[in-house]
C-alpha cells in the first residue's frame, strides 16, 4: 500500500492498494478510490480496523517487531 494523499481515496485514508506476484515482484492488481473489486474492498475493510492512536492510519503497528 502507498499513501497517495489529496483526494485519491479520501474514504479510505488516501491509500492505494497493491497485490504483488511473489516470484517476479510485479504488480498483479492495484486499486484505490474508484476500484471496487474484491481485493481493494478486502484491503480497505481490514486496514480500516487498524487503531488510529499512535499514528496507525490504516497501518497495524507491531511494537514487538519494532514498527
Amino acid at each position: 500500500m502507498v499513501k497517495r494523499g489529496g483526494d485519491f481515496n479520501p474514504d479510505n485514508g488516501n491509500w492505494e492498494w497493491f497485490m504483488l506476484d511473489p516470484v517476479n515482484q510485479m504488480v498483479m492488481k492495484r486499486g484505490g478510490a474508484t476500484d471496487q473489486d474484491d481485493v481493494v474492498l478486502g484491503c480497505n475493510a481490514c486496514h480500516s480496523a487498524a487503531p488510529t492512536r499512535g499514528g496507525g492510519d490504516y497501518v497495524f503497528n507491531h511494537p514487538e517487531l519494532g514498527f
